[in-house]
């Protein structure tokens, strides 16, 4: 179906479009700029159906935090506690399993594991969470702990990433969630996010995870401090990073 455009400026866009052409960050910037939302919106549709047709997919996951303790200040959280404040917690096995099954459905097939960077606990304890999950709940996918937090348990326990990640393989890892990209840049990351992995380190984690045979997500953080080319080049990063992403998911600040 033909594009009918308002903006003369989205037309060498489109044709990129028709012909599946990669956009770059000069074309973001053009769609983000442009009044015609309502031809953004059709080319979003003719990608999405060369890419889906008419698919949908989607699954039902449950969320688990194990424990809000956080050696980190991103400035946008309200979750983490401090050690021995008010409201902390780290569930033991015991907690972790009654928590889920206060909570279960049998259309559940997905955990969804993320937390503080808890540096009360041993690395075992987060291979524990997973051992715990895949005894108790087999056939259900576990998705746990982003790619700041690979980088975390690294730092915390001395080993590589590339060790931690066989570690948590072992245990039962899965796939990682997206969480901990924030905004892919570092003038973004030093305002908001200081403690926690950098660009690089980010973007090796989910590296190394796909190397060893993993398939993982990207979520974006945006609407606080981020220009639109910050935007364009975190979502830049998986293209010209050796990961193949499966998803990027966007979440609002």
């Amino acid at each position: 179906m033909a594009i009918l455009l308002n903006d003369p400026k989205l037309s060498a866009i489109s044709e990129k479009v028709r012909n599946g052409e990669r956009l770059t960050i000069e074309d973001g910037l053009t769609l983000y700029n442009t009044p015609d939302l309502l031809s953004v919106a059709q080319l979003a549709n003719e990608v999405n159906q060369q890419k889906n047709g008419d698919n949908v997919y989607f699954i039902e996951n449950m969320y688990i935090n194990p424990t809000n303790v956080c050696e980190a200040s991103c400035s946008f959280c309200g979750f983490k506690r401090k050690p021995g404040e008010e409201g902390a917690y780290t569930m033991d096995s015991d907690e972790l399993l009654r928590y889920v099954n206060e909570r279960w459905n049998d259309n559940i097939n997905e955990f969804h594991i993320v937390g503080g960077h808890n540096t009360d606990v041993p690395f075992d304890y987060y291979l524990d969470t997973i051992r715990t999950l895949k005894k108790n709940f087999p056939n259900t996918t576990v998705k746990a702990y982003t790619g700041a937090e690979i980088e975390f348990f690294a730092r915390h326990a001395g080993l590589s990433m590339r060790e931690v990640l066989e570690e948590l393989i072992k245990a039962g890892l899965d796939t990682l969630p997206g969480g901990g990209a924030e905004i892919l840049t570092e003038r973004y990351r030093a305002k908001m996010s200081p403690d926690k992995a950098s660009t690089d380190e980010w973007l090796e984690a989910h590296e190394i995870a796909h190397d060893l045979g993993l398939r993982t997500h990207a979520t974006m953080l945006y609407g606080s401090i981020d220009t639109y080319e910050e935007r364009l080049i975190h979502m830049d990063h998986f293209v010209s990073s050796k990961i193949k992403q499966t998803g990027l998911w966007y979440s609002f600040h």
